[in-house]
């Protein structure tokens, strides 16, 4: 987890300090942790108002990074969540500036990551002034607004296509962008710094690659010079469940022995009674319907019946369940089984697309 505590200071100028931030906005690094930019001009905003800019923390490093950021200076303001940026992750952190009177303001937000620091420098003005926009500008426009992908396997990719147009009657530069969840990358032909002339659009291709099960809710964040939308915020959510190998239930039977025949029941001086242990060896549920035995209609010296059975059973891949199998001898004779006759036989019915009736056959002596 990353680790941010905020201070605020209330200075409407900033005191010297660390001289690690550059006025030319360029990106910046501290650790592994790479830092979009270190310099954010916020811009004119009139008091009362709030206009927010981003910063994209991106781990290009192998293990995760702690960080500490720390704020001054008037008017501006960090608000932060839990954040985790792991080995290759990206996070995009939102600030805010709301002056409450006319006035130059200056900030600075300093990253540490251990025994290294970087101060990304923050400047905005407030005036009472109503700003002119009757000027030309760009204004970004998308299609859609939000993008809603499957609930994939994980492992699988999903990509939709994003269209960004400028619908101003000037350049549009579009200053940065970054996804909220490393879950969720982008591609095609638009980039950080390109300039989309009125009526222009361009497409930014978005990948769904989840790598654990679960819901994914995350948002693709456009930073542009749109006098009136700085940050486009686009919705994105997806889900992802687990593989299978096997793909279906598959069911096995422990008998002691041979799988498919018992033949050695001895019913000499009392029942004789075997266990029977059904297992889903499969990679999805396996439901056991029935248990049930067919005896020889032919022969009346002994008898062979089920119990412990307590009716319709589901087993999870892995999961095992049993029963007992008696035979009990009222005469002196032999049972033979006849599978062909569907005589001395045990069936196991179950959902298993491979053997649905599960046969073992039955044969016994009795005294």
């Amino acid at each position: 987890m990353i680790l941010f505590a905020l201070a605020c200071f209330g200075l409407q100028g900033v005191p010297g300090g660390k001289d690690t931030a550059s006025d030319s906005g360029g990106p910046g690094e501290v650790g592994d942790l790479g830092v979009s930019s270190t310099f954010i001009d916020f811009g004119e905003v009139q008091p009362g108002d709030m206009r927010e800019e981003s910063l994209t923390l991106s781990n290009e490093g192998s293990a995760e990074v702690k960080v500490e950021a720390v704020l001054e200076g008037e008017a501006f303001s960090l608000d932060l969540s839990s954040l985790d940026v792991g080995p290759g992750a990206s996070e995009v952190l939102t600030l805010s500036f709301e002056p409450e009177a006319e006035g130059e303001y200056a900030g600075v937000v300093t990253l540490s990551t251990g025994d290294e620091a970087l101060d990304v420098a923050l400047a905005g003005s407030a005036s009472d002034e109503a700003p002119d926009d009757s000027g030309p500008a760009g204004d970004i426009s998308v299609d859609p607004t939000s993008l809603t992908f499957s609930t994939l396997t994980v492992g699988d990719t999903e990509m939709q296509s994003l269209t960004v147009r400028n619908v101003g009657d000037d350049v549009l530069t579009i200053v940065d962008f970054a996804t909220s969840d490393s879950a969720f990358t982008t591609r095609g032909n638009l980039d950080p710094g390109d300039a989309i002339d009125p009526g222009d659009e361009r497409t930014l291709e978005v990948y769904f690659e989840p790598s654990a099960a679960g819901l994914y809710s995350a948002k693709l964040t456009l930073e542009s010079d749109d006098p009136d939308e700085r940050n486009l915020d686009v919705a994105l959510s997806g889900g992802a469940e687990e593989g299978c190998t096997v793909c279906a239930p598959r069911i096995d039977v422990d008998t002691g022995g041979d799988p498919y025949a018992i033949t050695d029941f001895a019913a000499w001086f009392g029942p004789d009674t075997r266990t029977i242990v059904v297992s889903n060896d499969g990679d999805q549920v396996l439901t056991v319907n029935s248990v049930y035995v067919n005896n020889d209609m032919f022969s009346t010296c002994g008898e062979f019946y089920v119990s412990g059975w307590g009716g319709m059973t589901s087993l999870a891949p892995g999961d095992s369940t049993s029963f007992s199998l008696t035979y009990d001898a009222v005469a002196e004779c032999i049972e033979l089984a006849w599978k062909s006759l569907d005589q001395n036989v045990l069936h196991i019915i179950s959902n298993d697309p491979a053997e649905p009736d599960y046969v073992i056959e039955l044969q016994a002596s009795g005294f």
